[in-house]
C-alpha cells in the first residue's frame, strides 16, 4: 500500500499513470500480454487514455469513477491474478485493445471491522514510549485537539497538505495555540503502530514527537476508500508556557 508523510511542507500527491502501450512496442512480458505487473490489494490503477475495461474476475477488482483524478480507474480489492483488458483509443495510432496481467498481493481487509475509537490512545502510548526513552514528560489527550485533529485528518482526503483546503495555514484548526503548536500528517498507513513507524524514521516527524516542550497531543484519523490513500493521519502538538 502506497503510504505519505509530511510534517512541514505541502507534499503534492504523486500519482503514476501506466504508458501507453502500442503494437509496435515489445516489450520481454508473459506470453500473450501486453504487460505484466504486480500490485497490492487497495491500490488504485489507471490507463492514460483508456476508454474501458473488461476484467476477467470481478471478485478481485471494481470500476471505480475518480472525482479527484477523472476518468475510470480500477481498485484491486482481492489477492489474485487478474487480466484487464483495456480498450483505447489514441490519435494517429487507432483503436487498441491491450491484455495486461496484473498479480495481486497482501489480503483484503474488512475496513468496517475495525475499531477506530481506541486509535487515538494507541497513539498517545506510542508517543510516550518513544518520549520516555529520550527522558521527554508524557503527553496527554486534549479535548479539544482531538477535534481539530479529526478535523484536519478529514481535510486530507480534500488536499493532502498542511494547508488547509480553505488556504490557510494547518494551525488555524486550533484557536488555543499555547507557546507553540506543531502538526504531523501521514497517509497509507492502516494502523496506529504503521504510522508510528512511519513518523518515527522521519527526521522531521521524530522532532516534532520527542520536542519536550509539547505538554498535549491531539490525534486524528480517518478512512476513505474513494482516495488514493484511504488511511489519513494527523498528530497536533501544543505547549503552554503557564498552565
Amino acid at each position: 500500500m502506497k503510504k505519505m508523510i509530511a510534517n512541514k511542507e505541502t507534499i503534492r500527491v504523486f500519482f503514476f499513470f501506466l504508458s501507453i502501450l502500442f503494437a509496435s512496442c515489445q516489450l520481454a512480458m508473459a506470453k500473450d500480454y501486453d504487460g505484466e505487473y504486480t500490485y497490492p490489494t487497495g491500490y488504485f490503477w489507471g490507463i492514460s487514455g483508456a476508454i474501458s475495461y473488461e476484467l476477467s474476475d470481478t471478485r478481485l477488482a471494481e470500476l471505480v469513477q475518480r472525482k479527484d483524478r477523472g476518468g475510470t480507474w480500477l481498485r484491486f480489492k482481492q489477492p489474485g491474478d487478474l487480466v484487464v483488458t483495456v480498450h483505447m483509443h489514441q490519435q494517429g495510432y487507432g483503436n487498441y485493445a491491450g491484455r495486461f496481467l496484473i498479480h495481486i498481493t497482501g489480503h483484503a481487509v474488512d475496513e468496517t471491522a475495525v475499531d477506530r475509537n481506541t486509535f487515538a490512545q494507541e497513539i498517545l502510548a506510542l508517543v510516550n514510549k518513544e518520549r520516555a526513552k529520550v527522558g521527554a514528560k508524557p503527553l496527554h489527550l486534549a479535548e479539544d485537539m482531538q477535534k481539530a485533529a479529526r478535523v484536519r485528518a478529514v481535510e486530507l482526503t480534500i488536499k493532502y497538505s498542511h494547508t488547509r483546503p480553505n488556504g490557510k495555514e494547518c494551525f488555524t484548526v486550533l484557536k488555543k495555540q499555547g507557546c507553540g503548536v506543531g502538526e504531523n500528517i501521514a497517509a497509507g498507513a492502516n494502523s496506529p503502530a504503521a504510522v508510528m513507524k512511519l513518523w518515527m524514521e522521519s527526521p522531521g516527524h521524530r522532532k516534532n514527537i520527542l520536542n519536550p516542550l509539547y505538554e498535549e497531543l491531539g490525534v486524528g484519523y480517518t478512512y476513505n476508500s474513494n482516495t488514493e490513500f484511504q488511511h489519513y493521519w494527523v498528530q497536533l502538538f501544543r505547549c503552554y508556557t503557564n498552565r
